[in-house]
């Protein structure tokens, strides 16, 4: 495995971070069941404002920080002339910076699967996860480039810049993400209601 993916999921997955999204998502998600009675519209669109907060609010944040940190604590140089290619260590910093937010998110996506499963056909189904996931890689991948170039230029990077970066990944993903959804046939999800429990073009 990347040594520096690997690295990164011994950072972020401690044993009670492990046990605490689930817990926490679970509880939302219950609570929406409870409240609606079903899998549904109701529950589909809580997964996927859950899936957005993860990804492009808090996954960006730590995508922007991830070198940040490297560069606080003093291990960014070492990091640099280590033996692992830029490569490896680009990608294992972007998902493994990312992997807790993505735990999350993919239990958001599963929930979201489950409550659209009959309502949409399964083409237009994986097409919509594959926009939102493709989305929000991107939007990750802009803000460690972003707070790379920063790096070069200057050690220090405030926390509104931080703020920036995470703005201009949200810039980059969002609207391909919604011109993606509103594109998608007459079946698209964003053209989609329910009324009385029925869902309709």
């Amino acid at each position: 495995m990347n040594p520096e993916f690997r690295r990164n999921l011994w950072i972020e997955f401690s044993d009670h971070r492990l046990v605490s999204m689930p817990v926490i998502l679970g509880a939302i998600f219950l609570l929406t069941y409870l409240m609606k009675g079903e899998l549904g519209n109701a529950t589909g669109v809580v997964a996927m404002w859950s899936f957005s907060a993860l990804i492009f609010l808090w996954g960006t944040r730590m995508a922007a920080e991830s070198v940040l940190h490297e560069v606080h604590n003093k291990t960014w140089d070492i990091q640099r002339m280590s033996a692992i290619s830029a490569w490896q260590m680009a990608w294992g910093k972007l998902f493994g910076s990312t992997s807790y937010a993505w735990y999350g998110a993919l239990m958001c996506l599963g929930l979201y699967i489950a409550s659209n499963a009959s309502a949409l056909s399964p083409v237009t189904l994986l097409t919509t996860i594959a926009l939102y996931i493709g989305s929000g890689i991107f939007a990750h991948a802009i803000c460690l480039l972003a707070s790379l170039q920063t790096i070069q230029r200057r050690r220090t990077i405030s926390r509104v810049q931080v703020m920036s970066y995470q703005f201009l990944g949200l810039i980059c993903a969002i609207p391909i993400l919604r011109m993606g959804l509103s594109g998608m046939s007459h079946h698209g999800i964003d053209r989609i209601i329910t009324w009385y429990g029925e869902p309709y073009p």
